[in-house]
C-alpha cells in the first residue's frame, strides 16, 4: 500500500512513515480513536501551557467566571451552570481565578449556536468556537471557550497559533 501524507510534504521521516503506516493497521473503525488517543493529552497539556491555565478541581459553573459563585441549592437558586449545548465540560483558572468554562460537544447545531449567543449576551459573557485545540476525541469535537465579556484570556486568534 502507497501511504502518502496529505499534511507533512516530502521528505517524511521513517518514524513518521512507520506511525501512518501502523494507523493504517488498525481495522477502520477504530483508527480515529486510535489517533484521539495518541494526541488528546497533548493538546490538552499544550492549550493549558499556551494560555498559563490550570484545570479547576472546584465546581463547575460558567458563572464562576463572573465572580459569582453557583447557587445548586445555596446562594441563588436559579444558577444557570451550564451554557447550552454544553458537554464534556471543565473549568480552567489563570493566577488562581476562574478565567475559561470549556465544553467540547460533538457539534453545534444552527439553534444550539443560537441559545448560546443568546445566553452570552443575557449572562454577560462571550465565547469562541473551534475544532483545532479540542482534546476530547479530537477530530470528532469543537472546542468551545467561554469567558467573561471584555476578557482577553483566549480569542480566536490565539487559538490558531498554540499547537
Amino acid at each position: 500500500m502507497k501511504v502518502v501524507s496529505r499534511f507533512h510534504g516530502p521528505p517524511v521521516s521513517p518514524e513518521y512513515y512507520r506511525a501512518l503506516l501502523a494507523l493504517y493497521d488498525v481495522p477502520a473503525g477504530d483508527r480515529d480513536r486510535v489517533f484521539a488517543d495518541s494526541i488528546a493529552q497533548h493538546i490538552e497539556e499544550r492549550f493549558a501551557e499556551a494560555f498559563q491555565l490550570k484545570k479547576s478541581s472546584g465546581s463547575l459553573c460558567v458563572q464562576r467566571l463572573l465572580g459569582k459563585r453557583c447557587g445548586k441549592g445555596k446562594i441563588w437558586a436559579n444558577c444557570e451552570c451550564f451554557p447550552p449545548g454544553t458537554d464534556h465540560a471543565s473549568l480552567w483558572l489563570k493566577d488562581g481565578k476562574p478565567a475559561l468554562f470549556v465544553s467540547q460537544p460533538y457539534g453545534i447545531t444552527a439553534n444550539t449556536m443560537q441559545d448560546m449567543q443568546k445566553f452570552a449576551k443575557e449572562n454577560g459573557l462571550e465565547f469562541d468556537v473551534g475544532a483545532e485545540m479540542s482534546w476530547w476525541f479530537p477530530s470528532r469535537t469543537v472546542l468551545v471557550c467561554w469567558r467573561a465579556k471584555g476578557s482577553r484570556v483566549v480569542s480566536g486568534a490565539d487559538k490558531r497559533d498554540f499547537l
